[in-house]
């Protein structure tokens, strides 16, 4: 039982470095308010990175675990746990990036048309920056009273 430990943080790892590799690196999940859309955030990355390389090597190993004689079977188990932390992180960010983009592109349809410098700038942004930026296109009408 001591080795799924080993597993479940060789799988964490492989959320965090996703968790860097995202810009996620804020620490819980949060929602964005206009588009509905829930950031992951580090401890998700890392909690579904786990979860999947625990699965993962469960799947392929059995209930038994993995071998832990060799050492080149142990650091194979270890390499593929990170891999599989990494890869189902890097799907749910995917599918957050997707969404968060398409309210993005919903809110822009609603500007003006913007400075060329800020269209350039959002070419390189990431999502979440992008979202700010066409939230921020959108002109603001005040109420009066």
């Amino acid at each position: 039982m001591g080795e799924v430990w080993w597993w479940a943080l060789a799988g964490a790892a492989g959320g965090l470095l996703n968790a860097a590799a995202s810009h996620n690196l804020f620490l819980w999940p949060f929602r964005v308010p206009p588009a509905g859309v829930v950031m992951p955030g580090l401890v998700a990355n890392v909690l579904i990175g786990g979860g999947a390389s625990l699965a993962v090597v469960s799947a392929f190993c059995g209930p038994a675990g993995p071998p832990t004689s060799p050492a080149g079977n142990l650091a194979l188990t270890i390499a593929a746990a990170v891999i599989a932390g990494g890869v189902a992180a890097r799907w749910i960010t995917n599918e957050v990036d997707v969404r968060l983009l398409r309210a993005a592109a919903t809110r822009a349809c609603a500007a003006p048309a913007a400075h060329p410098d800020t269209a350039r700038s959002m070419e390189v942004a990431s999502p979440y920056e992008v979202f700010q930026t066409a939230t921020d296109l959108v002109p603001k009408f005040r109420s009066f009273q």
